[in-house]
């Protein structure tokens, strides 16, 4: 019993250990664009996450991994840059893939929406996109449970909004009793791939960027 006690311990202890300063790299969450095209694009991402608004966490926090007796630690992007900087050069490299000429553009957290349209628009693109990370995050103990809520905004040469697309929810993405943050370095990134996937081959999204 006294063994079992101490092995249970030591099992918190290491968990423990394993949750600081994780960090998962989001370079290879690059979307699977399914729709062609060569027009110019003026891309922007909007951290719009709430408690990124309040000065919570840093703009560069991505989830929680959780200690041995649940207490948690922040999660960062590997780059060290902003999430949304991230998410911004993994839609552009989709796009390029698939011919889009894509401008990118540095959105500050903080920026209203007409500020963010303005300066989508000042790129003179004939077409603009939008994204706005309203949540995202993962919580990982053993297993992982992601949140997120984007929406999508197209907007045309003169900033007349074409198409809109929302997608969130509340996933669980599987777990280890060995090696959590292994599991979640592994599959925090390939769920935001997924993510961006869903969203640029919407509908209503391809319809807005790929057609006249």
């Amino acid at each position: 019993m006294k063994k079992l006690f101490l092995i249970c311990i030591l099992s918190l202890v290491t968990l423990t250990g394993c949750a600081v300063g994780n960090k998962y790299d989001l370079a290879s969450a690059v979307p699977e664009v399914s729709h062609s095209s060569n027009k110019e694009v003026a891309l922007g991402v909007q951290d719009a996450r709430a408690y990124v608004i309040d000065g919570d966490k840093t703009q560069d926090f991505i989830g929680l991994q959780r200690g041995g007796f649940g207490n948690p630690f922040d999660v960062t992007t590997l780059s060290g840059k902003p999430l949304a900087e991230d998410i911004l050069n993994a839609i552009a490299a989709g796009m390029e893939k698939q011919g889009y000429k894509v401008s990118k553009v540095t959105i500050p957290a903080l920026s209203k929406a007409e500020t963010a349209i303005s300066k989508l628009s000042a790129e003179k693109k004939s077409r603009s996109m939008l994204v706005s990370i309203l949540n995202w995050k993962s919580d990982t103990m053993y297993s992982v449970a992601m949140h997120y809520d984007f929406r999508a905004t197209v907007y045309n040469e003169s900033g007349k909004k074409l198409a809109e697309t929302t997608l969130q929810g509340e996933d669980e993405l599987g777990g280890s009793m060995v090696n959590p943050p292994a599991h979640a370095m592994k599959v925090v990134p390939q769920a935001l791939e997924e993510q961006l996937t869903k969203i640029i081959n919407s509908p209503a999204i391809t319809d807005a960027l790929s057609k006249n």
